[in-house]
C-alpha cells in the first residue's frame, strides 16, 4: 500500500508509517494476543507475524491478519513445535521459516496451506531470511549463533558461507557483497571471505528489506490445487480451485484457465477474477488436464504448473430381475399349495449382499425360501425362491397380491412377481364327470346342444 511496516519485538507490535517516517496507526498489537514478535511478510493482502513468546494466544507460531486488528486462525500453529524468526514468502505463495526451537535450529520450507514440505539444513539460531536480488532462486540468511551468513538453494543446497560475527539481517547489494546487520552496525561485507569492506552505520540492527514503491512484481505463482495434482477417485462433479494473488498491494489479478483431457491443456475461460472454476460434470474413469495463467492489472503474467487428476470410475449398479409368476386356481380353503420363481442378478456390480423377500401378500399362511448365498453376482445365473402357503379359509373368493424382492444395500433395486389364488376347491359329481366326459367324445353333440 506504498505505506512502511515495522516489527517491533520489544511492544509486541506492528507499526505503520508513511515513506516520510510519519507514524500512521498501529496494525497488531498486544491487544491481539501478539507476544515477542519477530519477523513479518505479506502474502496478497494478509500479513503473517512471527510470534515467539509464549504470552498472549497461540503460543509460539506464525500468527495471521487480514487487516488491522482481525487475526485469522495461525497459519503456523504453535503445535507444530517451532519458535520462528522470521518468514519469507515465495512467489508461488510457499514460505521459507527461520527456526530457532533450540535443539533443531534450521530453516524449514512450508507449503502455501502452512504445512511443512521439508526442513532444509540446520544452523544454529538463523534470524533474517532474505532473497538474493541477484541469483533468482537463491536465498540468504544470517545465522546469529552460528556466526556466519550462508547463500543457499531452495532444495537446501548451501552455495556459499560468509562468516560474520552475530549476524541479525541480510541483504544482496546491487555490486554483489552483503549488507549485513550485527550489535555492531550495518556494514557492508565480502562474500566468502566475511570481510568487511566499511561500516554504514554503527549501533544496533536488525532486518533489511529493500523499498522500492515503483516495481511491479508477477503474481504469485498458481499453487494448492483441488483437486490435487495427481488425485484419483475424483467426483465426476468437483469443481476446480487454487490459490493466487499479486506481491503488490492493491493489484488485480484475472485467472485464465486451461483444461482438457490432452496435454497441453487447451483454453476454455479467460480473464475471471474467482479462484474456482466449474468444469460441468466430467466424465468417468478419465485423467483430465488443468493449468492457470496469472495475470495482474500491469500486464505481468505468471504460468502455473500443468496439473493432473483422475475421475472416479463410474458406479458399478446391480439390477435385480424376477421371472415367474404364482397363479393357483381352485384351491379348497385350508388347502397347501406350493410354486417357485426366479431371481437374477443382470447388472454389473460385482455382489448383492443383504437381500430379503418383503412385501408378500397379507393373506393366507406363507413359507418362503430365502437364497443362502452370501452375495448374488450377474455371474451366479438365476436362483430359484421356492413358494408355500396354506389357503385362507374364505371360500369363492380371489385372492391378489405381490411378491418383492428388495437389495437392502440398495433399496430402490427390487423387482416384483405377481400372486393369484383362488377358492374354492369343488370335487365334480358322478354326472357331471358323465357328461363331461360326453362332450369330449362327441363335441359335435355340444354344438346341436348350444349351438
Amino acid at each position: 500500500d506504498g505505506n512502511i511496516y515495522v516489527s517491533d519485538q520489544v511492544n509486541d507490535s506492528v507499526f505503520v508509517f508513511d515513506t516520510s517516517g510519519t507514524y500512521l496507526y498501529t496494525y497488531a498489537d498486544a491487544t491481539d494476543g501478539l507476544d515477542n514478535i519477530r519477523g513479518i511478510d505479506f502474502r496478497g493482502s494478509e500479513l503473517f507475524i512471527s510470534k515467539g513468546g509464549t504470552g498472549g494466544t497461540g503460543g509460539k507460531c506464525i500468527a495471521r491478519f487480514s487487516g488491522p486488528h482481525v487475526r485469522l486462525p495461525d497459519f503456523i500453529p504453535s503445535s507444530s513445535g517451532i519458535d520462528p524468526f522470521d518468514i519469507l514468502f515465495l512467489p508461488d505463495g510457499r514460505c521459507l521459516v527461520a527456526d530457532i526451537e533450540g535443539t533443531t535450529d534450521n530453516i524449514r520450507l512450508y507449503y502455501a496451506d502452512g504445512t511443512l514440505q521439508q526442513v532444509l539444513f540446520a544452523v544454529s539460531f538463523p534470524e533474517q531470511v532474505q532473497f538474493d536480488s541477484l541469483s533468482p532462486g537463491a536465498f540468504l540468511t544470517a545465522a546469529f549463533s552460528a556466526n556466519i551468513i550462508l547463500d543457499f538453494e531452495i532444495d537446501g543446497t548451501i552455495v556459499q558461507t560468509s562468516p560474520y560475527s552475530g549476524g541479525r539481517g541480510v541483504y544482496r547489494l546491487g555490486n554483489g557483497n552483503i549488507l549485513a546487520t550485527s550489535g555492531a552496525g550495518i556494514q557492508e561485507i565480502q562474500p566468502g571471505s566475511g570481510s568487511v569492506i566499511q561500516t554504514e552505520k554503527t549501533g544496533s540492527g536488525r532486518f533489511i528489506e529493500l523499498y522500492d514503491p515503483n516495481t511491479n512484481f508477477p503474481p504469485y505463482i498458481p499453487s494448492a490445487p483441488q483437486p490435487p495434482d495427481g488425485a484419483v477417485d475424483v467426483d465426476v462433479n468437483a469443481d476446480l480451485s487454487w490459490t493466487g494473488g499479486d506481491p503488490n498491494p492493491g493489484d488485480t489479478v484475472t485467472y485464465d484457465v486451461y483444461f482438457d483431457t490432452t496435454t497441453p491443456p487447451g483454453l476454455v475461460v479467460s480473464n475471471q477474477t474467482d479462484t474456482v472454476y466449474d468444469p460441468g460434470t466430467l466424465a468417468p474413469a478419465t485423467t483430465y488436464y488443468w493449468q492457470i495463467v496469472a495475470w495482474d492489472d500491469q500486464g505481468a503474467q505468471t504460468t502455473g504448473p500443468i496439473w493432473s487428476f483422475t475421475t472416479v470410475e463410474e458406479p458399478k449398479i446391480p439390477d435385480l430381475e424376477c421371472d415367474g409368476e404364482l397363479i393357483w386356481t381352485g384351491v379348497k380353503i385350508g388347502a397347501t399349495v406350493e410354486g417357485s420363481f426366479e431371481v437374477s442378478n443382470t447388472g454389473d456390480a460385482q455382489s448383492l449382499l443383504n437381500w430379503e423377500i418383503t412385501d408378500w401378500p397379507n393373506w393366507g399362511n406363507w413359507t418362503i425360501s430365502q437364497y443362502n448365498g452370501t452375495g448374488l453376482t450377474p455371474e451366479d445365473g438365476a436362483v430359484t425362491i421356492s413358494v408355500e402357503v396354506i389357503a385362507p379359509e374364505e371360500k369363492n373368493t380371489d385372492f391378489d397380491g405381490e411378491i418383492t424382492i428388495v437389495n437392502s444395500d440398495d433399496p430402490e433395486d427390487s423387482c416384483t412377481i405377481s400372486v393369484v389364488l383362488k377358492t374354492p376347491y369343488s370335487q365334480p359329481t358322478l354326472f357331471m364327470q358323465f357328461i363331461s366326459w360326453l362332450f369330449e367324445q362327441f363335441p359335435l353333440l355340444l354344438n346341436l346342444l348350444f349351438g
